[in-house]
């Protein structure tokens, strides 16, 4: 369940926090919400972010602080055709 609880706590997280501003400026829920098969931490934005809550918002990108991997930038559009996490079977 650690995954899950995680990509769970993520969601609500970005949701109060970024929601409706994402949905204003056309994020989709792959880009938000995916996940690749089988590549743990590859999917959407909230796969990518796990636990970390340094968040930022600049146009057509989101920027956050990884203490693994350093500064990071997720773009919207890198991967349009991921399922939502809460439609995969864990």
């Amino acid at each position: 369940m650690g995954r899950w609880q995680t990509l769970f706590d993520t969601s609500v997280y970005f949701l109060e926090a970024f929601g409706k501003r994402a949905a204003r400026e056309g994020w989709s829920t792959s880009d938000l919400f995916g996940l690749l098969p089988q590549k743990e931490h590859w999917g959407g934005l909230v796969d990518r972010l796990g636990d970390c809550r340094s968040l930022t918002l600049e146009g057509d990108c989101f920027n956050w602080e990884s203490s693994f991997y350093g500064p990071r930038t997720y773009y919207r559009g890198t991967w349009p055709d991921l399922t939502a996490w809460w439609e995969i079977n864990p």
